[in-house]
């Protein structure tokens, strides 16, 4: 007999980091929330499986179908998170529209059963963390009520909180646990990363966060220019057509320009602000965006999403992201500082 879950949305978010080493060395904030999902994997049994549908060789491109099941050797009730290429952590179970979490010996579970979930971005390393426990782990437990309906979403700062709160959690439950991860990458489809479409999809379905969203447009520049290249161009195309877009009008963004560590930090944040500025003309002659939705700011070479003096690592960090600053006549919700429960 299979378990069935329904009503479980697709999530999004942000970026590619180019490997696995690389990742480690990054200053982005995913790999500090997948070394606590690790350490939370740490000590549990093997006897829940995990698998993963629709993904060749690792690999799942945007727009792709994808979907998960979980096998358990014995009587369980599952906690299941899922951490994108940005370090948002999405948890499936337990969750707040009515689908139980338990799961009989030998049953599957599906995440989920209508169809499958519909690959957006982000484009990067995703993970999912599964663990099973002989005592239910509530949404209250795990410090999620703030949550009034549907699947709760953490930041990337908030994620190794979470991972924390279940490691506490799992001890304090009676009997042993068991867990299951799996990883791939999200790859894009086409040329361009992202789509129009991909755009509106992420700045809309994201509602609740304890920080505004934040896209990494993948928007680059050559060392010491602010220059849009023939590629910045193109993406900016789509970002443009978004915020055109009905569903987009009135969205009021920032766009953050960056710069890598070459040359002297005063010249940096200069640099950094034509650069935000380029991407804010270009979206407003080309599109007819009002000027008055896109802020433009500058920040230097202070924020790098990746660390390090590589060429790899320079390129990576000379760019400009989309920041989400209000829905119009509508205020972005915002969560209080994330806690755990307590234990039973």
């Amino acid at each position: 007999m299979r378990t069935l879950l329904t009503g479980i949305l697709a999530t999004a978010a942000a970026t590619w980091l180019p490997s696995a080493g690389a990742e480690a060395a990054s200053a982005h904030p995913r790999p500090a929330t997948i070394s606590a999902f690790e350490s939370a994997l740490e000590g549990r049994g093997s006897w829940l499986q995990a698998n993963v549908s629709g993904v060749t060789r690792s690999v799942v491109s945007v727009g792709e179908k994808i979907s998960f099941s979980f096998t358990s050797d014995r009587d369980a009730y599952l906690t299941v998170v899922h951490v994108d290429g940005e370090g948002n952590v999405l948890v499936l179970i337990p969750n707040q529209i009515g689908v139980g979490p338990k799961i009989a010996a030998g049953e599957t579970l599906d995440l989920p059963n209508d169809n499958a979930f519909s690959v957006s971005l982000p484009i990067g390393p995703e993970s999912i963390f599964a663990f099973a426990t002989k005592e239910e782990l509530t949404a209250a437990q795990l410090g999620l009520l703030e949550f009034d309906g549907g699947l709760a979403t953490l930041d990337p700062e908030v994620g190794p909180g979470l991972a924390s709160c279940l490691q506490k959690q799992i001890a304090a439950a009676n009997g042993s646990s068991s867990a299951a991860r799996i990883d791939y990458l999200v790859a894009a489809s086409k040329a361009l990363p992202y789509t129009a479409a991909d755009v509106e999809q992420y700045f809309s379905t994201r509602t609740r966060s304890f920080k505004r969203p934040t896209l990494d447009m993948l928007i680059q520049f050559e060392s010491g220019s602010a220059d849009l290249t023939p590629e910045a161009r193109g993406r900016l195309d789509e970002v443009g057509k978004a915020l055109g877009g009905s569903q987009m009008a009135g969205f009021g963004f920032a766009l953050n320009g960056h710069t890598d560590d070459v040359g002297d930090a005063g010249y940096n944040l200069e640099l950094s602000e034509r650069r935000a500025l380029a991407a804010q003309v270009y979206l407003v002659e080309n599109y007819g965006v009002k000027a008055q939705r896109l802020e433009a700011f500058g920040h230097g070479e202070g924020s790098p999403k990746m660390d390090g003096s590589s060429r790899a690592a320079r390129g990576q960090n000379r760019r400009v992201e989309l920041e989400l600053k209000n829905r119009g006549t509508r205020s972005i919700k915002l969560l209080s500082n994330y806690r755990c429960g307590a234990s039973r």
